[in-house]
């Protein structure tokens, strides 16, 4: 038997989420190019985008499109995740954005998947340690915020009432009055409330 394609990976890694539990999609459209092609949703995760390649030496690589779309991707707050399939050992790697626009991952910059662990573990074991690095990153930041007067947010990135949101929009409330909101549904003003 020869060399397995990388739609077939794809498709045991969506196998294994869904037996975990899990919601999966691989996305399959010759047109499509450069999106990230896996969704994968474990309980008690959020979404996450991927894109899985396979490789035989020390590196893979997404293309510059498809590092892209993991860039804006994370730079709305969502998650995104590079995976490598090592072959022929068949062990998986994965990172979140490449650290160059050229997209490629070195093996040693990944969290390699151990003996017997299962990819849905493997994916949970990434999303842990990428959850932790933003909760840093964020602890660092707010200092830095306070201290220069850069408040107008919630501590998330998220505008606050007043925060001159370029984002106000008139939503219908449940009582059917209009409400004026910055930012998202659900944290928002009534009219007249300034």
């Amino acid at each position: 038997m020869g060399a397995k394609l990388e739609s077939w990976y794809k498709r045991k890694m969506v196998e294994s989420i869904k037996d975990a539990g899990g919601y999966a999609r691989r996305f399959e459209d010759q047109f499509a190019v450069g999106i990230l092609d896996l969704v994968f949703k474990l309980p008690g995760m959020p979404v996450i985008f991927a894109e899985a390649k396979r490789f035989s030496y020390q590196q893979f690589s997404l293309s510059p499109r498809q590092w892209e779309e993991a860039r804006q991707i994370i730079k709305a707050g969502g998650y995104a995740a590079s995976i490598g399939i090592k072959i022929p050992e068949e062990r998986a790697f994965i990172t979140g954005l490449p650290r160059n626009k050229d997209g490629k991952v070195a093996a040693s910059e990944c969290l390699a998947q151990e003996p017997g662990e299962s990819f849905p573990q493997l994916l949970k074991r990434w999303y842990g340690e990428e959850h932790v690095k933003r909760k840093l990153a964020q602890v660092q930041r707010e200092p830095a915020a306070k201290s220069s007067g850069n408040g107008g947010g919630d501590g998330e990135g998220n505008p606050t009432r007043g925060s001159g949101s370029q984002f106000s929009h008139d939503w219908p409330s449940v009582d059917g009055v209009s409400e004026k909101r910055d930012g998202a549904p659900g944290s928002g003003q009534r009219y007249g409330d300034d």
